[in-house]
């Protein structure tokens, strides 16, 4: 199991690669859940765009989120920040612990993917800890 750095604004810390990968694809349902209605900033779109290239996720260990070349504006920053909360909203709706096959429906895994039920408390914990780390960027 690998671990990459999650960076933004001079700031980091370590992460389980599989927390990384289920952040990344609950936001993009959250923001898939949003369109067309709703209208995010190109920066927001692009950063969805480069999830979708192999080279955001190479290999264990080398995950590579680029925040700080996306999320570059307050309105960038603050549609994050919503994106954030709705899977916030979306964890928490489960109680103590996501089914293995609501898991894998919400990570698109067809085959394999998660085996165990995933427990919410750290979900919560790590989403919080991606807030923080975004929220410590400042624009004015």
């Amino acid at each position: 199991m690998g671990h990459s750095y999650i960076e933004y604004g001079g700031n980091e810390f370590l992460a389980r690669d599989s927390k990384i990968e289920w952040l990344c694809q609950f936001l993009r349902e959250e923001r898939n859940n949003r369109l067309p209605n709703y209208k995010f900033t190109t920066s927001i779109d692009r950063l969805f765009e480069w999830w979708d290239t192999d080279e955001a996720f190479p290999g264990p260990g080398c995950i590579d989120m680029r925040l700080d070349d996306f999320i570059t504006d307050k309105i960038t920053q603050e549609q994050m920040f919503s994106l954030l909360n709705g899977v916030k909203h979306t964890v928490a709706s489960y109680g103590k612990a996501i089914p293995v096959d609501e898991m894998n429906r919400h990570c698109g895994y067809t085959v394999g993917g998660y085996m165990n039920e995933m427990p919410v408390p750290p979900m919560l914990e790590f989403l919080s800890r991606v807030r923080r780390l975004i929220k410590k960027r400042k624009f004015t």
